[in-house]
Order: structure tokens, then C-alpha cells, then sequence
């Protein structure tokens, strides 16, 4: 009887634990960040005052393409994606998940090594291409706005012709065209922050940034800036579990408040999560890379 009652409290503590286990793992979040500049936006999650309010499982994977199965089997809740990838999917797949907040905006810059260019209507296009970060058709999107709104406003037949047809190429990741800049391998490059931070720091007076892409961007759109980067999550888990959802979104923006106003501090959380860049360049790039908390926002580029 004494090794019956035993075996009765030994069963009941061993399924209370299953129990108790599952609602600690029900209550973590299971959340991606890409590699990259966008996970700046969540690096103060990591933070023990932070994370003790919201248990979030953080995961770092390299590109939007291994995210998105995790999304589909529900094994991951929510994810960064960049904003035109988040669109393109959602027009096929509108019931997989809600575009909540974004988390990036614009922060492209041009960047060549000739110094002769001054201005947008000096880049010849049918001598050399302009070089666009791998991953994304934003860039493409923004600059190719810029070279036709600007196209119709010359007078100069040439210059007209020069602007409507501009030349790409995709091959390279930012870092391998800072190091062809510097090579001299090639000489006009569209980079995002943090990247434009480090051309400036690896090449000096070596690279110059003849135009604002930001401003020239403003002028002709009359929009403040684009979505880049945004937080999507699944619409099954904002649906079944909503009390969860607002408080990560809560917490989330107190995080990124401390964020904003502790690059240093940052920096260093960004490193520890190993999301490819190092501390004192996430430190140096944080003020300028257009990072955002935004839940009431316009995903739309050009009208």
C-alpha cells in the first residue's frame, strides 16, 4: 500500500511539473530578429528588466527566406521582415500573419569614390552601375524614384535619358562594397546604416556622398521618410493570446526607448546576441539609422 501511495504522489508531482513547464514554455514568446541592423530595435529586450516582464525566446537567423517556414509551423510567433518582403507575402498568404508595427526606416545612402560627382546628374549609367545591398528591392525602389523624378524635371535631353535608365547590380552584401569602393573595384554604391557609418570610418576622405537619398526622397514624394523594416506576427497568436501580444509590444517599446538613449549599452547587447555587427559600430550607428517604434504607420513608398 506504502509503495502504492508512493508511486500515486511520484506520478501526480511528475505530471503537475509537465503542467507547470508547459504554461512557463506557453508564456515565452518565441521571437526572430534578422542579422543585421534591423535587431538594433530589439536589443534591449535582452535586459533582465526588460525579459523578467516579457519572457521572450530570441532567436538571430541570417535572412528572411529561413524565418519564414518557422512562421508557417508556428515555431516562431513573430519576426522582423523587410517591409516589401512582408507585403509580397502576405498578398499570397493573407491569413499567415499581421503587419503590427514598424521598427526601420529609411537610411540610404549614396557613396562613390570619385569625386568629380556632386550631384545626381553627374552619375554616367552607361559607364558604370550602381551597386544595391542583396536582400531587398527598397533600395532599388527609392533610388529609381528619385532618378525619374528628377529625369522629368531636366531640360537636358541627355541627362533626361541618362536618369530614366539607371543601371544595378546585386551581387555584393554591403560589406564586400565597401571593400570593392575601396579597391576601386566599383564606384557608386547605395548603402544602408550601419554601413555608411563604416565606409566612413574604414575609407575616410576616400568615398564621398554627393546627394541625400533622404531628402531628395522628401522632396519628391512629400512623404517624412518609408518603412523598411517592420514586426509581423502570427494572426492565430494575436488572436488566441492577446494579453501576451500587447504586453511584448509594450515592454518592446520601453526596451527600445533605453535603446535610443543608450547606444553604448546597446551596442554591447548586439554583440553579446551576435547579430554581426560589432559594439562600436552599433554604437556609432544607432543614432543614425532611422530605427523606429511605430505601430500606427502608412507601409505605402510612392504614391
Amino acid at each position: 500500500m506504502k509503495r502504492f501511495l508512493t508511486f500515486v504522489v511520484t506520478f501526480f508531482l511528475v505530471i503537475s511539473g509537465l503542467v507547470s513547464c508547459g504554461n512557463i514554455a506557453d508564456d515565452t514568446i518565441k521571437f526572430s530578429v534578422l542579422q543585421g541592423p534591423s535587431a538594433l530595435a530589439f536589443c534591449g529586450m535582452i535586459n533582465e528588466e526588460f525579459s523578467s516582464e516579457c519572457p521572450v525566446e530570441m532567436k538571430v537567423e541570417p535572412s528572411p527566406d529561413i524565418v519564414l517556414p518557422y512562421l508557417i509551423k508556428g515555431e516562431l510567433d513573430g519576426t522582423i521582415l523587410p517591409s516589401d518582403k512582408a507585403i509580397s507575402i502576405l498578398e499570397k498568404n493573407p491569413d499567415l500573419f499581421e503587419i503590427v508595427a514598424v521598427c526601420g526606416k529609411g537610411n540610404l545612402s549614396f557613396v562613390t569614390n570619385d569625386s568629380s560627382i556632386s550631384s545626381l546628374s553627374d552619375i554616367d549609367f552607361s559607364k558604370n552601375e550602381v551597386y544595391l545591398p542583396k536582400g531587398s528591392t527598397i533600395p532599388e525602389t527609392i533610388f529609381s524614384f528619385i532618378c525619374m523624378e528628377s529625369a522629368m524635371l531636366s531640360s537636358d535631353l541627355k541627362v533626361h535619358d541618362n536618369l530614366s535608365n539607371p543601371v544595378y547590380n546585386y551581387q555584393l552584401f554591403p560589406p564586400e562594397m565597401i571593400q570593392a569602393l575601396a579597391a576601386g573595384k566599383i564606384k557608386y554604391a547605395v548603402l544602408p546604416e550601419p554601413f555608411t557609418t563604416l565606409a566612413k570610418q574604414k575609407l575616410g576622405d576616400k568615398i564621398y556622398i554627393p546627394f541625400d537619398i533622404q531628402k531628395g526622397y522628401t522632396h519628391f514624394s512629400k512623404r517624412e521618410n518609408y518603412p523598411f523594416t517592420v514586426v509581423v506576427f502570427r494572426k492565430n497568436f494575436i488572436k488566441h493570446r492577446k494579453k501576451q501580444f500587447e504586453n511584448f509590444m509594450s515592454v518592446w517599446q520601453k526596451s527600445f526607448d533605453w535603446v535610443i538613449s543608450n547606444p553604448h549599452e546597446a551596442g554591447i547587447n548586439a554583440e553579446k546576441m551576435q547579430i554581426g555587427i560589432p559594439a562600436s559600430l552599433c554604437e556609432a550607428a544607432i543614432p543614425v539609422s532611422a530605427l523606429c517604434a511605430e505601430r500606427e504607420f502608412d507601409l505605402a513608398i510612392t504614391e
